[in-house]
């Protein structure tokens, strides 16, 4: 049986000092401390997640990892039109070569949803491009004075030219 390690487990293994050699203390990496990593700060926390008439929507979780270079949000909520539960995890980093968010969706479907966003003032818009190019789908995470957070889906209506809402919801803080 072959055994197989990961990209880390080598590095580990590659890093480990020679019998006998004094160990190395890994200097930290500081690299995801920039501003531009920044963009997505104001939606960590905890949160309930309410519908603009205050309807129950979910929880969400969202938390710095790796140093901050990645914020993962645990999801748990509502499907508003059915009531179906739903579970999903969001990873989203900036990545410094395109200058860009990338957003990677899991959920317990078998759909994923990548998408790539960017920093429009103090918000964020995740943009899904349609099928054969053009505007497809987008949704923006926008820091409310009152700390809240709003995020709104938006889909691309071509026969009326106009983007319209899919899903509309606000993020309130957890004591």
């Amino acid at each position: 049986m072959k055994a197989h390690f990961g990209a880390a487990a080598a590095l580990l293994l590659l890093a480990r000092p020679a019998a006998g050699a004094e160990p190395v203390t890994p200097t930290p990496v500081s690299a995801c401390e920039t501003a531009e990593y920044r963009g997505l700060d104001f939606w960590i926390g905890r949160w309930r997640v309410e519908t603009p008439k205050g309807e129950f929507a979910g929880n969400s979780h969202v938390e710095a990892a790796l140093g901050g270079c990645v914020l993962l949000e645990h999801w748990t909520g509502l499907y508003l039109d059915t009531g179906r539960v739903q579970k999903g995890l969001g990873v989203h980093r900036y990545d410094a070569a395109t200058q860009r968010w990338r957003q990677a969706w899991v959920d317990e479907t078998p759909a994923t949803a990548d998408s790539i966003g960017r920093q429009e003032g103090d918000k964020l818009v995740y943009e899904w491009p349609a099928r054969g190019g053009g505007a497809g789908t987008r949704m923006t995470l926008s820091p409310l004075r009152d700390g809240r957070v709003e995020q709104r889906g938006e889909r691309w209506d071509s026969t009326a030219g106009t983007w319209q809402t899919t899903f509309h919801l606000f993020y309130r803080r957890e004591p």
